[in-house]
């Protein structure tokens, strides 16, 4: 049984690549960003599903340009290439990419599932215990999506450049025993190869399982507007309600909790 607390018993290699659907796999003891890494592959050409795995980020950075540093071998972090058709899909994927990494690590916890904060926050036990990144680049008319994942697996001091006002999480007290961060990975890129990127928008059934793992719903913001937090709709969009009861669109923005 593999000790739950290793990050990988042994380096992801190309059969680990070729079970899972990947066409190229690069895997980094340390390096500053895997997002970083795999901008510069997808400049080159690299084919979509290149997934770029690091044990340890020296440089790791999150939504608002937010940076965290953790202790080595204790997050699971990679980025993964999409090459979506058009923006709409585009806008799309961190909802999707969000779904899909919630539904892939309750597999793995003890009567626990992983909320979503929009727009890219995994949440457990009221706490952040990871997020999701996804930055476009265009070449030459083609969209290239770099769609990186953290994830807090054991716990460790959080240096945050800009803490949030929610607190952190960690996967490790609820944890299936034997689990190692290979099999977290093995299974996040199985939902994600299961996920429709294809379709312009969420379907009836994304905006239900989102509403299921909704951390937001019915909670009061002050930012980006005022109001009370009533879910998302069909483009990925936040929907707030005013205190005199009208409805607002939010596309993006950072979300701010009222005191």
């Amino acid at each position: 049984m593999t000790n739950p607390l290793t990050f990988f018993d042994r380096e992801p290699n190309q059969e680990d690549a070729r079970q899972w659907g990947i066409p190229r796999l690069a895997f980094f003891e340390t390096v500053d960003s895997t997002q970083t890494v795999l901008r510069t592959l997808a400049e080159e050409g690299a084919p979509a599903w290149t997934l770029v795995v690091a044990n340890h980020q020296t440089a790791g950075r999150g939504q608002h340009g937010r940076q965290w540093h953790a202790q080595p071998g204790t997050s699971l972090m990679f980025s993964l290439l999409l090459r979506p058709a058009s923006p709409e899909r585009a806008a799309l994927l961190p909802i999707r990419v969000g779904l899909g990494v919630a539904r892939a690590l309750d597999r793995f916890l003890s009567g626990r599932m992983v909320a979503l904060k929009w727009p890219n926050d995994l949440m457990l036990n009221n706490g952040k215990v990871g997020g999701v990144l996804c930055e476009a680049q265009t070449r030459s008319g083609e969209i290239a999506v770099v769609a990186g994942v953290g994830i807090n697996v054991r716990r460790f001091v959080m240096q945050l450049s800009d803490r949030d006002d929610i607190g952190v999480s960690f996967l490790e007290p609820w944890l299936a025993p034997g689990t190692a961060r290979a099999d977290l990975l093995r299974g996040i890129i199985e939902e994600l190869r299961a996920c429709n990127f294809e379709a312009v928008a969420l379907g009836p059934e994304e905006i239900e399982a989102y509403a299921r793992r909704d951390w937001l719903a019915g909670r009061e913001l002050r930012g980006p507007v005022a109001g009370i937090a009533r879910g998302i709709d069909a483009n990925g969009h936040l929907l707030m309600e005013s205190r005199s009861g009208s409805m607002h669109t939010v596309i993006a923005g950072r979300v701010e909790l009222a005191d």
